[in-house]
């Protein structure tokens, strides 16, 4: 024991006569495969890439602008070039390189340490007098200088090219420091992966087991927001982020692996010309907060490579992973991260949060990634089952998680913040949004369109009782209630506190506690606006009107007083005649006839210069109509003036039962029973009967005469509405022709009726066939 102690002092105290600059070209000399690999690769990822861009990119389109470019001068050609060389660097070149790195990182790390792989060859470089730091060091040192010189030469190269095809050295300042803001980029990721390749290498005796334990090391922060995300999304009915996480640089790239990912999505688009000004700035303020990150994680994985090198023992080489400080978290989060996706993966097919399925996939996915890991990390099939205690913690943990999505333990669902600390909520649904939304004026004249997701900003509620009674009924509202009915839909909220804000999902039905709470702020002139702007004279009269009739004619109403007038008369009806459900439920799909206000666009192509919104025009909207009926009376614009000729009745059913029917047209006030059973007769069904339909033909002037009152022409999408089959009509401003036989002249169009609201003896007249 004396003598092994003097020899180890002996060669710490040796370790200085050795320069690391020997040990670095003692190195070299056996990866003088890795630096022709790596000089090859540049060589074609710079210079010939770039030179096979040049020279593919002569396209004639290319060739006609460039023309046209020279006809404006030198200069114009110039800034041109260097547009187009900016923006290849920006994304295939930096692609490339991005991919050559990450490659380099792995195989410098693994090959230039291999000698940790093989007991004899760890215990030659461990006797050699210089110190574990020293040798390292210059083993670092190498693994990076053999990417980063053949890097830096094809980096200078393509700039030189670069520069001499552009030829103005006034445009040589963009390129320039492009270029050398890409090669920081690039060391710092290199740098970044690198660290964390050597972290893997080190806690492991073979390049199998450093391999896989790189990804699981190098995505875990990634994997565990991935996972939770997905759980959130799938068990939890509402789902929300706070702003400040979405504001703020990721805290998923503190995974290695994922860091240089996010570098270089902001990177791109701090530099693209071609992306809008908002994803510019949110870029350019979480870069300087993204570069600190990335820093960071650069230097604790230095240090901790490092820190392994040096108190990794001999006896490491060959095998697995022995360190239990490594050993144990790498296979519970692998097994962890398998069990809870293969029990999502079940839960997601079966249709339904079934726990049953979902504990068989933790089990199933759990124990197989835990034995395949423990086969890796001990390098031999008979560690299948090891670690048993550890298997039981892992599989208990990975329930709990399971139970408390599936249960909302924590009561996610159901959070309210305190009455007080609400200060004002804004909300948006695709189902909200009227024609016009989201269309704002320029200083030019021109009309554009903007993010629909800026909407809700310009629509913020701040009356606390409100406020606070709405987001209790959501709340209570998603927790499903049978009685609820009606349709759903997803509303988005911005909901922001005294303390911050958030966003959460909830969800809405047509019919039920949720639609009564909501309904005042549907009512609100702000939501009118917001929902329908053209409508509402927020936006100035269009620059003409396209009318489309029943016949499918187009009349182009361009004289201003009259556009200014309907518009007047459109505004009246709207404002008269809507109402919240409307909104929920709303539809442009055309009523008779579509009428499109048009609204100039900046735009080269004559035939897409306008916005054309459609201004959806039932039957109650009495001034509209009476106004078309003046100044168009050759034409059908009422269903009073429809000469309905047929009526295909077509409703469908899956009971065949009279009492369900009268129920589903709105008559039905209460339940017959049947005589045998004494069950409500509506719940008497025939489980072999899957489909059918309520039918008949009605043809007889007189009784379509009876029924024209209670008709709705056209498309209604409000659940007051049902769909009683197609009306035919012949064509009013044909009907003069003698053309009754022209299938030209004659229309099927849907046809409804108001629940509720049906003829007495209509339900009894159908008959009912199962399909």
């Amino acid at each position: 024991m004396t003598l092994k102690i003097s020899i180890h002092n002996a060669a710490n105290h040796n370790s200085h006569n050795i320069p690391i600059r020997k040990l670095m070209r003692e190195d070299l000399r056996r990866r003088t495969w890795m630096i022709t690999l790596s000089c090859l690769v540049n060589f074609m990822a710079s210079l010939v890439a770039f030179m096979f861009m040049i020279s593919t990119t002569a396209t004639p389109l290319a060739q006609i602008r460039m023309e046209a470019a020279v006809d404006q001068g030198p200069d114009v050609v110039a800034g041109m070039t260097a547009s187009n060389f900016m923006y290849y660097f920006s994304t295939i070149h930096l692609n490339l390189q991005m991919l050559i790195l990450a490659v380099a990182a792995l195989i410098t790390a693994v090959c230039g340490f291999q000698y940790l792989y093989s007991r004899r060859m760890t215990d030659f470089y461990h006797s050699t007098p210089a110190s574990r730091q020293r040798l390292f060091a210059a083993l670092w040192i190498n693994g990076f200088l053999i990417w980063f010189l053949p890097a830096l030469l094809g980096q200078v190269s393509v700039g030189v090219l670069a520069l001499y095809y552009i030829g103005r050295p006034a445009f040589w300042g963009g390129v320039t420091l492009l270029l050398a803001k890409e090669l920081g980029l690039f060391v710092l990721c290199f740098l970044i992966l690198y660290n964390a390749c050597l972290v893997s290498v080190m806690i492991s005796g073979n390049a199998k087991n450093a391999v896989v334990n790189l990804f699981v090391y190098g995505f875990g922060f990634l994997a565990i927001y991935i996972t939770g995300s997905a759980y959130m999304s799938c068990y939890l009915d509402t789902f929300y982020l706070p702003d400040k996480w979405l504001n703020s640089p990721p805290v998923f790239a503190l995974s290695p692996l994922a860091t240089p990912i996010f570098l270089c999505i902001s990177f791109f688009a701090r530099t693209s010309e071609t992306l809008p000004a908002e994803d510019v700035a949110t870029a350019a303020s979480q870069w300087p907060s993204l570069l600190i990150l990335s820093a960071a994680v650069m230097a604790i994985n230095f240090g901790l490579s490092l820190t392994l090198h040096k108190r990794r023992p001999s006896e490491l080489a060959e095998r697995g992973v022995e360190n239990k400080f490594f050993r144990i978290p790498l296979n519970f989060v692998t097994s962890t991260f398998c069990g809870l996706w293969l029990s999502l993966l079940f839960v997601l097919i079966s249709g339904h949060r079934s726990l049953g399925w979902a504990l068989f996939g933790i089990v199933f996915g759990c124990v197989l990634a835990f034995a395949c890991m423990n086969i890796l990390h001990h390098t031999s099939f008979k560690a299948l089952f090891s670690h048993k205690l550890q298997l039981a913690v892992t599989l208990i943990f990975t329930c709990t998680v399971l139970f408390v999505f599936h249960y909302d333990v924590l009561g996610y669902d159901t959070y309210l913040p305190e009455k007080d600390s609400v200060t004002e909520l804004s909300f948006y649904n695709n189902f909200f949004c009227g024609e016009g939304f989201g269309l704002q004026e320029n200083a030019d004249g021109f009309y554009s369109k903007y993010d629909y997701t800026e909407i809700p900003e310009s629509m913020i509620f701040t009356d606390p009782e409100q406020n606070y009674h709405l987001l209790e009924t959501l709340v209570d509202t998603n927790n499903y209630h049978p009685e609820d009915a009606g349709r759903s839909y997803l509303l988005e909220m911005k909901i922001k506190t005294s303390h911050g804000s958030y966003h959460r999902n909830y969800t809405v039905r047509t019919e039920g506690s949720s639609m009564e709470a909501l309904q005042p702020f549907l009512e609100t002139d702000a939501f009118l606006e917001y929902f329908h702007p053209a409508a509402c004279g927020v936006m100035k009269p269009p620059a003409h009107i396209d009318i489309k009739t029943v016949g499918n004619e187009t009349i182009s109403l361009t004289d201003s007083e009259r556009i200014e007038l309907l518009c007047q008369a459109y505004e009246e009806d709207f404002r008269t005649h809507f109402r919240p459900d409307v909104a929920i439920t709303y539809s442009n799909t055309n009523r008779l006839f579509s009428m499109n206000y048009a609204y100039p666009r900046k735009s080269t192509d004559a035939s897409n210069s306008y916005y054309h919104l459609g201004m959806d025009t039932p039957v109650w909207y009495e001034h509209t109509l009476s106004l078309l009926q003046e100044w168009y009376p050759g034409y059908t614009w009422s269903q009073e003036d429809m000469d309905i000729t047929a009526i295909s009745v077509d409703i469908k059913d899956r009971t065949g039962t009279l009492p369900s029917l009268q129920k589903l047209l709105g008559t039905a006030t209460i339940e017959t029973t049947d005589q045998i059973s004494g069950k409500p007769e509506s719940a008497v069904i025939d489980k072999t009967q899957e489909n059918g339909s309520w039918t008949r033909l009605i043809n007889d002037p007189e009784e379509i005469a009876a029924l024209k009152p209670y008709l709705y022409i056209g498309h209604y999408n409000s659940s007051e509405f049902i769909s009683i089959g197609k009306a035919e009509i012949l064509l009013h401003e044909y009907s003069s022709k003698d053309s009754e036989q022209d299938s030209k002249h004659r229309l099927s169009i849907n046809c409804y009726m108001r629940r509720g609201e049906i003829p007495e003896g209509f339900a009894e007249s159908l008959t009912f066939d199962s399909h």
